[in-house]
């Protein structure tokens, strides 16, 4: 097998056709469209996904083609792998599937009387108006109360929330949940939920850039258990998959909110998320990274509630690529199925589950001492912080004098901050000791 570095010029030898990736998108804010039509906008953009769909239904399929790869030990290292020779796309279209309006357009479309197997009844709030006629000329609501929560009752019967189109870790934030607050927001016409005006002019600006769909919320049916909340503390049900060139990636599979890990249900969602991607045309994964956020209801039922993408830019498709167990999940998958091997110390790392553990520790130890600024989740950070000492630093802890890894600058950097951290954290015996403060203090000279 070759040796290579990362560079474009193995392209040839990774696919077996040619294939010239569509440009960047660049954030900017749609302008007012005199004759703009909500549904027509939508399924204008939902086109646009399609024929990019068609188009890479007919591209060669990904080649097993084994390469030894020299790469450092952090994400962004496997990551520009990725987008450097072009095995992952950014343009126009993967912003428009980062739609969450977008994208349950596309499922609906490919999956047909299956659709709601894996995904809640999904409406934009302007599509939902503008298809019943509730408005007028102006954008003003025209019927009465009654007459429109009867049709929210028709097309939701489980009941639904109102969320953001183009947003990540919202946690909740800017969802709208009571119907009586809906319905009275949308016939007053001048709030954040809906103004009259928007029924003139798409949508766009917004901290992920312009809104695809042309609607800044949508309509999505309630999942039963969700309760819409994210209790760190309670049982695991929401679940973070991974999938890459239609597969999912097994090993990457986490549950959300810091709830524990249950393994039967992490089977059951990587089923899910493989069947649903069996169920789609190859087009629609091709070239593509997705993360898809499951939840599973008390009843056993799993329904999808988000796909991601990387949002048209050259950026991840989860946060969760921070964490080493994640990004090792992709190095092992690209290796198995592809050939691509990651050489040294560098690649035993990304497959002990260790690439980029500084960083993910460094940003974690910021995000759990947020938490122990409660008194009732000191106990929970101190576990946690344990838990990645045995982790990410005791296997680098017990490597430390190997003379080949100590020739890797990504190793020593590990070694470093593990040795500096370890010893910090075996001085702690309870929470509010000496040690303990000191190891608070510590934290706070830690960059995010």
């Amino acid at each position: 097998m070759k040796s290579v570095a990362v560079s474009i010029a193995i392209v040839g030898s990774l696919f077996m056709g040619a294939y010239a990736p569509a440009a960047p998108v660049c954030a900017r804010v749609f302008s007012h469209v005199s004759d703009y039509s909500p549904v027509t906008f939508l399924n204008d953009k939902v086109n646009k996904v399609e024929a990019r769909i068609l188009l890479e239904n007919q591209s060669a399929d990904l080649a097993y083609a084994p390469l030894k790869l020299k790469l450092g030990a952090k994400r962004d290292d496997l990551m520009g792998f990725f987008y450097d020779n072009k095995i992952v796309e950014f343009s126009e279209t993967t912003h428009l599937m980062a739609d969450k309006l977008i994208m349950a357009k596309i499922l609906q479309k490919h999956l047909g009387d299956r659709f709601l197997e894996f995904h809640p009844p999904t409406m934009g709030v302007k599509e939902f108006l503008a298809k019943n006629k509730f408005v007028n000329a102006d954008g003003k609501v025209i019927v009465s109360k009654a007459k429109l929560s009867a049709a929210l009752d028709k097309e939701f019967p489980q009941g639904f929330i109102i969320k953001p189109t183009l947003d990540w870790s919202s946690s909740g934030k800017s969802f709208y949940k009571d119907k009586k607050e809906i319905v009275d927001l949308l016939m007053k016409g001048d709030n954040a939920l809906y103004n009259s005006a928007d029924m003139a002019e798409a949508f766009g600006g917004n901290k992920t850039g312009r809104i695809g769909s042309g609607e800044k919320l949508m309509m999505m049916g309630m999942i039963e258990g969700t309760g819409l909340s994210n209790s760190k503390y309670g049982e695991a049900n929401e679940f973070r998959a991974h999938a890459f060139y239609g597969h999912v990636v097994k090993g990457a599979t986490e549950t959300r909110w810091y709830t524990p890990q249950n393994k039967e249900k992490i089977e059951a969602v990587d089923r899910f998320v493989e069947d649903l991607l069996q169920s789609m045309p190859k087009g629609f994964s091709h070239r593509m990274g997705f993360s898809f956020d499951i939840f599973v209801t008390p009843q056993g039922k799993l329904q999808i509630i988000e796909v991601n993408t990387n949002r048209g830019e050259r950026t991840n498709w989860s946060g969760f690529l921070r964490t080493p167990k994640t990004i090792g999940a992709y190095a092992r998958h690209v290796k198995d199925h592809y050939g691509w091997a990651i050489e040294g110390t560098e690649g035993w790392m990304f497959y002990n589950n260790l690439a980029n553990a500084k960083k993910h520790v460094k940003h974690d130890i910021v995000d759990w001492m947020k938490d122990a600024a409660n008194p009732e989740s000191h106990d929970y950070a101190l576990e946690g912080f344990r838990m990645m000492q045995k982790d990410y630093f005791a296997p680098v802890l017990e490597n430390a004098k190997d003379p080949v890894k100590l020739q890797s600058a990504d190793f020593v950097e590990l070694l470093d901050f593990a040795q500096n951290y370890s010893i910090r954290l075996s001085k702690v015996k309870k929470i509010g000791d000496k040690a303990w403060n000191d190891f608070v203090t510590w934290t706070k000279t830690l960059e995010h």
